[in-house]
């Protein structure tokens, strides 16, 4: 069951539907502050929250599958097993969130990368892959080299975090 809870803990919308993220959505669009926010399990796929204030706000587990979080405010976020898979990050700010990697624009695609179960997913535009299925998908296709020179770059800040990476079969060879 997903909560909405004020900065003293008090239980402001608590509903296992998608009317949380529906109330989510209004207030971003009345412009209330969620800085700080418990969004823990929350499903917020899809959800507009463009430039929406989320600083230090608790998204662990949160659903953001293809939620549009353009300049959204994710300093300090917690987003801990957050789903990301498709979510629009451009231009959001990410300063001090240890569990996304910034990749920036490689070839004219928004990238960057995040843990999820475990493993550094990574999300190149609209695709969503691990880093082995990214060097496949990618591979040979001389519009994409920047793109897997930031899978090499993500790789190479995961290890550092100790984030799993998932091997391929070429890889492991």
């Amino acid at each position: 069951m997903a909560k909405i809870l004020d900065v003293e803990g008090k239980e402001l919308w608590g509903d296992a539907s998608a009317r949380v993220r529906n109330a989510l959505v209004s207030a971003v669009a009345a412009r209330a502050n969620l800085a700080g926010a418990n969004l823990t399990d929350a499903y917020l796929a899809d959800a507009y929250l463009a430039g929406a204030n989320l600083a230090g706000a608790n998204l662990t587990g949160a659903n953001l599958t293809r939620a549009y979080l353009a300049r959204a405010n994710l300093t300090h976020a917690n987003l801990t097993r957050a789903n990301l898979a498709g979510a629009n990050l451009m231009g959001a700010y990410l300063a001090g969130v240890n569990l996304v990697i910034d990749l920036g624009c490689p070839d004219g695609w928004p990238a960057y990368a995040w843990l999820r179960d475990g493993v550094c997913m990574v999300q190149v535009g609209c695709r969503s892959k691990t880093i082995a299925e990214g060097r496949e998908y990618w591979r040979g296709k001389n519009d994409r080299r920047e793109v897997l020179v930031a899978l090499d770059s993500a790789e190479a800040v995961a290890t550092l975090r100790g984030w799993g990476i998932e091997r391929s079969a070429e890889d492991v060879r």
